[in-house]
């Protein structure tokens, strides 16, 4: 009866060996699965990113403000008692109209607006606020003011004067010259084929032509800012 006991004792401790070094394989089995899903997304997230980010084009167009011809405005003015005698007169005020034409004539004063067109080439959408695009105002050229007054409700558009500190252009103070580089970000998602314009402009100042010493427009895909 002893032996009986002993042998029994014996087999229900090999059967808890058993099914403790089951349990340890099926964890480390499960374990090392969930790693490597975990390793699979985070390569596939990291391929998106970078094929997202070769595949947004920009294309720069440059053109330069002309006065087409001076129109001239005719407002009444007050009547007005000449020598007793009541005159209507009229104030003749010349207004210039401009046009855009192309910029490759460009002299010293002209103003001229550059137009970025970011257009999606990939195959994936890129996500909401994941999108920016920074250009630098080119050599011989200076800011012009009214660019820090666009609005646009497609992106978040800032300036900085070293490249580094970016402000809100709404918020920018100081000279408009002092800001050399620009930000935009794009505040929604860009499916593939979609497109979407931004816009600078420029005072031209010295000899360089309005290309010379342009860095370009860049555009960079982020997981998150």
């Amino acid at each position: 009866m002893k032996v009986l006991k002993s042998l029994l004792s014996v087999s229900l401790l090999i059967v808890s060996l058993l099914k403790a070094s089951l349990l340890r394989a099926s964890l480390l089995k499960a374990s090392l699965l969930r790693a490597s899903l975990l390793s699979s997304i985070g390569l596939i997230a990291s391929l998106w990113v970078c094929t997202v980010n070769a595949q947004v084009a920009i294309t720069t167009t440059i053109l330069k403000q002309q006065v087409v011809a001076p129109l001239a405005n005719v407002e009444p003015a007050p009547a007005s008692d000449i020598q007793g005698f009541n005159s209507a007169l009229t104030n003749v005020i010349v207004e210039p109209s401009y046009e855009w034409v192309d910029a490759a004539l460009a002299a010293p004063g002209d103003k001229l607006r550059y137009t970025l067109k970011v257009q999606n080439d990939g195959q994936y959408t890129v996500p909401k606020g994941h999108l920016r695009i920074e250009d630098k105002v080119p050599q011989g050229s200076i800011l012009a003011p009214e660019t820090l007054l666009q609005a646009n409700r497609l992106t978040a558009f800032s300036v900085s004067a070293d490249g580094q500190y970016f402000v809100a252009a709404a918020s920018a103070v100081g000279p408009a010259e002092g800001w050399r580089w620009l930000r935009w970000e794009y505040l929604k998602p860009l499916a593939p084929g979609q497109s979407f314009n931004l816009s600078f402009q420029t005072r031209l100042q010295g000899e360089v032509g309005p290309q010379a010493e342009s860095q370009g427009a860049s555009a960079s895909v982020f997981s998150e800012f």
